[in-house]
């Protein structure tokens, strides 16, 4: 039915287990023109709201929405949407109004806290949003913007799913105003343990278009913990085509990780910038972009400034972010950014502070390759006064850019025995034959123990390690070609 005009279009009190919508047509609802288009109050859960038009005409293809499309407050383990296309919810053209010299709505899904007395907060925990379109038109083709956010994680939001790993689950979170996703928490009421998963984020459905948001997805004040990406099949999210970055932590929170996702590119590996950078740490500290694991680390491409950017606002800090096994190429800056500055030279002995302790990088002095063996000699000038040992150090094949990398090739441990012996010789086993090859740039960086992870350090050229096979004066492996690699002419 068409649901229009009214303060409130469907208002869930406290009770449990309804259905707003279905699979069918004859079970869809319209629901535009109102304040609040749906509104799940604090008490209300396990409702499922799927298959509806939220903000839209009838036929799902032009703007007609509420102020608020969706407010779950202090509500929990509800659904929002389906892994199926029947399921679906279009959410979208939710407007923003000055209400007091203050904007007001402009919101597709508002997950918050809400309260049954002034001194009983519930928080929402458990719920589920998948499959939705959300800022865009019935074909996922066409923007229709919710003013302010497609998704909406604020004070207490605690361990609900946006998107997920299984095929359909993810949402399309495309054409909103100024964030695709956005989390805000405070102190007492933290935005933690949220899962983002499988969700296309600035473009459009087919991933062929950009359709961006301002910014992909936006942390601010105490978002702690959550989980952006996974490492699980169809966990990775494509954050592309936004006019601002890709992710941005902002001002506090500490223990987000953002795994496996691909930020500015899409599922084929075609660019879709973002517009700055492809993440921004802004005043927030012990983060992970990445890991150790083999399928930890995103791939960070084609944004228009660095691949990640960290700097330190006034009254805070930014410490501890850990950038592992991640691919960083083709950005309009460098790879890694302390300060937004450029690339920042080491400084004696790592006495100086800042972004990520301003953590020197490597110095590599040479490299040798032959076939799948890659022996490296470098240091650390970190002097354990002032750096967490052990450092891991990571090396990786850069591409044209030499402040940026393309492939990871292997790590090492940096102990302080290792600083206080100069410099240190080390062969890894490449991860393919093909992984490395001759003339190619090496580049590599030292995340300290305390998950400091430092700029991409100079790129060198090494040598390679030619096997003579035989004394011919032609053919491969002679002699004579080793002579003519070498440049070397007999006299």
């Amino acid at each position: 039915g068409l649901i229009a005009g009214n303060g409130v279009g469907i208002g869930v009190g406290s009770s449990t287990g309804n259905q707003i919508g279905g699979t069918s047509v004859s079970q869809r609802n319209v629901i535009s023109g109102n304040n609040i288009g749906i509104d799940l109050e604090a008490g209300s859960g396990q409702n499922v709201i799927e298959g509806n038009y939220i903000g839209t005409t009838p036929d799902g293809t032009a703007a007609a929405g509420n102020k608020f499309n969706v407010q779950v407050r202090g509500s929990s383990n509800n659904r929002i949407g389906g892994s199926t296309p029947e399921q679906r919810n279009i959410i979208a053209g939710a407007f923003i109004e000055v209400v007091d010299g203050e904007n007001e709505g402009g919101s597709g899904i508002v997950i918050t806290s809400g309260f049954l007395t002034p001194e009983n907060r519930i928080d929402p925990i458990g719920n589920t949003v998948q499959g939705n379109y959300i800022g865009t038109d019935v074909t996922g083709n066409v923007a229709l913007s919710n003013e302010r956010a497609g998704v909406l994680l604020l004070f207490g939001a605690t361990e609900n799913q946006v998107g997920g790993s299984a095929p359909g689950e993810g949402n399309l979170i495309s054409g909103n105003g100024q964030y695709g996703i956005f989390m805000q928490g405070e102190t007492d009421a933290p935005v933690q343990s949220n899962d983002i998963q499988g969700n296309i984020i600035g473009l459009n459905a087919t991933q062929t278009a950009e359709l961006g948001n301002t910014a992909g997805i936006f942390l601010w004040g105490e978002n702690n913990d959550n989980m952006i990406g996974e490492i699980t099949a169809g966990a990775e999210n494509i954050i592309a085509g936004n006019s601002n970055s890709g992710i941005i932590l902002f001002e506090g929170g500490s223990g987000n990780s953002i795994l496996g996702n691909l930020i500015g590119l899409n599922e084929s590996g075609d660019p879709f910038g973002n517009g700055v950078n492809g993440i921004t740490i802004e005043g927030s500290s012990g983060n992970f972009i990445g890991g150790t694991n083999s399928d930890d680390g995103n791939i960070i491409a084609n944004n228009s400034f660095n691949g990640i950017e960290i700097s330190q606002p006034t009254g805070f800090t930014s410490m501890d972010n850990s950038i592992l096994g991640n691919r960083i190429y083709n950005n309009g800056g460098i790879g890694i950014d302390h300060s937004g500055d450029g690339l920042t030279s080491n400084d004696d002995l790592d006495a100086d502070t800042g972004p990520n302790n301003l953590q020197n990088f490597p110095e590599i002095s040479s490299y040798n390759l032959s076939s799948d063996q890659l022996s490296i000699t470098y240091l650390l000038p970190s002097d354990p006064a002032n750096t967490s040992y052990p450092v891991r150090i990571e090396f990786f094949r850069a591409n044209t850019n030499s402040t940026q990398a393309l492939d990871f090739l292997g790590a090492d441990s940096y102990t302080s025995t290792d600083f206080n012996s100069g410099n240190k010789f080390i062969t890894i086993t490449l991860p393919a034959l093909d992984a490395f090859g001759e003339g190619d740039l090496l580049v590599a960086t030292a995340t300290d123990a305390s998950g400091n992870t430092s700029e991409l350090s100079p790129a060198v050229i090494g040598l390679s390690v030619f096997v003579v096979t035989n004394t011919n004066d032609t053919g491969s492996g002679s002699l004579r070609q080793a002579m003519t690699l070498s440049e070397f002419s007999p006299q």
